[in-house]
């Protein structure tokens, strides 16, 4: 989840946004393309429950539901166990809201407030913010949801250094279309980015402890995400491929998780080889959007290119289950395969193989 716009009614049958977005909204795959198997690497149906009933009638295979706050949680791993299979559910907490949790002993609202927003936060802004959750308690439920749901993600977490609160009396509604919080009145107020990644990395602990793919946001924050994550895995390095044929990998305990997705990456093909370099002992993979990613345009296809064929995945970053996320599915694996010169089905015979390398793992030899 990269932008937001202003609430639309639930089950509207028309996109958020201009008509002239760039996007096919009739994209279709074949038959048999969508037989062999389309994943959703990141979406949002629960921001939109009238949409839900449209699963089963969807030619998507599966869904990776991403949970983004408090009260969103319970949603996802209740559609997980209604839909069984089709669901891949994903529980964590997003940047924009990372405000409202507090790290440590319980402070006072308005001083936890204050620490953690810049610059400080109006009298007005205070009145209307909850009091402020312990992350100690959202992590003791993130680890017990993840224990319920053993295939279940870590997400949406992230970092976003350009995300300001909206001005009081204003709520977000995390219906995606065009990058932008369109519409929607913003106050001056950004969460410090130190507790945003106070916030990532609690849970990331979870994910690297009980082996869980995780799915992360970040908005101008390359260096700062990489920085982030590259501290956890210091001093380690991915084994040869000699050392593994020899058997001679020793599993232990990590501090990082082993698959992570940087969801609708905007980064640049000189930060994919970052990423994926040598010296970094994760499987990193990169999922693409058409609502997020299409705007880019001719950089958007440098991008795929630049992107190793066994990290790329698949995402609608959608707010309802039905046929517009499909459309968009549709679209963006079309715009993946024509990029790299790819047959439809080998297109989607690789990014259905990469799918289940992140959201179930390799077992190391």
């Amino acid at each position: 989840m990269c932008s937001s716009t202003v609430n639309s009614a639930p089950g509207a049958t028309t996109p958020a946004g201009d008509a002239e977005d760039g996007i096919d909204w009739s994209a279709d795959l074949p038959a048999d393309i969508w037989a062999i198997g389309v994943h959703d690497a990141h979406c949002h149906p629960t921001d939109n429950s009238d949409s839900l009933a449209h699963v089963p009638a969807l030619a998507v295979s599966t869904l990776a539901v991403m949970a983004t706050r408090l009260d969103d949680q319970d949603r996802v791993a209740q559609i997980a166990v209604a839909y069984g299979d089709r669901v891949v559910p994903a529980f964590g907490y997003h940047p924009w809201f990372s405000h409202r949790l507090y790290v440590g002993e319980k402070p006072d609202k308005a001083a936890h407030y204050r620490a953690v927003l810049t610059p400080e936060p109006s009298a007005e802004l205070l009145e209307t913010l909850p009091e402020p959750t312990a992350l100690a308690e959202f992590v003791a439920g993130l680890r017990t949801r993840l224990h319920a749901h053993p295939s279940a993600l870590v997400g949406e977490i992230g970092l976003d250094r350009s995300f300001r609160l909206p001005m009081p009396g204003t709520s977000v509604s995390f219906e995606e279309h065009d990058g932008q919080l369109t519409g929607l009145r913003l106050s001056e107020f950004r969460v410090d980015v130190a507790h945003q990644t106070a916030v990532m990395l609690a849970q990331i602990e979870v994910a690297a402890e009980l082996d869980r793919g995780i799915s992360v946001h970040g908005v101008q924050v390359p260096g700062i995400l990489y920085d982030a994550l590259a501290q956890l895995w210091a001093g380690e390095q991915r084994p040869s491929k000699r050392e593994r044929r020899a058997g001679t990998v020793v599993a232990g305990p990590r501090r990082y998780p082993r698959r992570i997705c940087l969801h609708s990456y905007s980064g640049s093909a000189e930060q994919v080889k970052r990423w994926t370099a040598r010296t970094v002992p994760a499987d990193v993979y990169f999922s693409f959007s058409e609502v997020i990613n299409a705007r880019y345009g001719a950089r958007f296809d440098a991008v795929l290119r630049a992107v190793p064929a066994d990290r790329l995945l698949v995402e609608s970053d959608f707010h309802a289950a039905d046929k517009r996320l499909q459309a968009l599915m549709a679209a963006v694996v079309r715009r993946i395969c024509a990029a790299r010169g790819w047959p439809l089905a080998d297109g989607v015979r690789t990014l259905a193989a990469n799918w289940q390398r992140f959201v179930y793992g390799v077992k190391e030899t």
